[in-house]
């Protein structure tokens, strides 16, 4: 009897923990999503609408590779011109020189839809990432301070240089608060876009020293309650998921050319 009350209460305990997944309100999403208002794409009520961006799903240090690879592909495959991070930062506050997609991301994968954007080559991210790498293995920085520099390193650090334009219409963040709600913003500065970057990629003991920063945490930690989307990047192994602090230049070039060769091939996603 006794097993069978355990039985029972787990089970009573796992309906519980369903019922608040799946009917607890998502208060951050309706009056904080920056974007036009949705349409629906389908043809059944019971699905909810899908909203007019394109989702790059979080990842660790290959999937940041692979997802900046998948959006260059996709931008050559449109015979967009690319633009270096020189142009972009010489053309702050003006139109985009390029178009890019109306993306919305979390986590790791935030950093190469940014890197995108600003312009930023393999060359480019590859030597700050190896330079980070080294310093945290001979002691000179903590793993807590790798996510600022990096952000550093990728956006303009005078915190009143003008948001470059394409971060400033097209970059949507999603961020996880302490009740584990989605919570989606558009930075308009530079100061506001490192600080969504910290949060969408704070996971407490691994890139955070606490459990939540400024009441936000990595956006993954609230993905089974984000919205539906039009698009979203291709999907990609678990071996690009993981946190490889010894990645090497060879492994970060495999991720990038994969999502490289796939975005090219790409012919109808909006990303």
């Amino acid at each position: 009897m006794g097993i069978s009350l355990k039985l029972l209460a787990t089970t009573f305990t796992l309906l519980a923990v369903v019922l608040f997944v799946t009917l607890s309100p998502r208060e951050l999403l309706p009056n904080n999503i920056p974007l036009h208002t949705p349409q629906v794409h389908s043809n059944f009520s019971r699905f909810p609408p899908r909203l007019p961006s394109c989702l790059v799903r979080g990842g660790a240090f290959k999937g940041f590779f692979f997802s900046l690879g998948y959006l260059r592909g996709v931008e050559r495959n449109l015979e967009k011109d690319e633009v270096t991070r020189k142009e972009i930062l010489e053309n702050l506050g003006n139109a985009s020189p390029v178009h890019h997609a109306n993306g919305t991301t979390y986590s790791g994968k935030s950093f190469a839809v940014v890197a995108h954007l600003m312009g930023m080559s393999f060359e480019d991210v590859v030597t700050i990432g190896l330079d980070l790498q080294r310093k945290w293995m001979d002691g000179k920085i903590s793993r807590f301070d790798i996510v600022s520099k990096f952000i550093d390193e990728v956006l303009p650090t005078n915190p009143t240089t003008p948001l470059p334009s394409a971060l400033k219409t097209q970059l949507h963040i999603i961020t996880s608060t302490t009740a584990f709600q989605p919570h989606i913003q558009t930075p308009t500065t530079i100061s506001e876009t490192k600080k969504l970057l910290i949060q969408t990629s704070w996971i407490p003991g691994i890139t955070g020293n606490s459990f939540f920063s400024d009441g936000e945490a990595d956006g993954f930690l609230s993905s089974y309650k984000h919205p539906m989307f039009e698009d979203e990047v291709a999907e990609q192994d678990w071996d690009l998921a993981g946190f490889k602090i010894s990645m090497t230049k060879e492994d970060a070039e495999s991720a990038y050319n994969y999502g490289l060769e796939l975005g090219r091939n790409n012919t109808h996603s909006i990303c």
